[in-house]
């Protein structure tokens, strides 16, 4: 999913993933993120994002935990071993 890109730009990227992936669907979501901040979350959903965050930082704050949750992945045959953190890139949107 690609958020906040302009249509060209998107359907550079979309020709790009049918070329090099087929099968895979693409989705353009464009999401209003003052809408979503500004909405209370449930008390269930904030308990799962910060449970999550509290994996994810756990994994990622030394290599040594990296490294055991790859090994774990693998062992229990993921297609996925690594985690992806959330980063900023404004500078798509210039």
């Amino acid at each position: 999913m690609v958020e906040n890109l302009s249509p060209a730009v998107i359907k550079i990227y979309a020709g790009r993933i049918k070329i090099v992936t087929p099968h895979v669907a693409w989705n353009h979501c464009c999401t209003n993120r003052q809408t979503l901040s500004a909405e209370p979350l449930p008390d269930s959903l904030k308990e799962v994002l910060n449970q999550s965050v509290k994996v994810v930082n756990f994994v990622k704050v030394n290599s040594t935990n990296t490294r055991l949750f790859k090994s774990l992945c693998g062992d229990m045959g993921s297609l996925h071993t690594t985690l992806l953190l959330h980063t900023e890139v404004r500078w798509l949107l210039r």
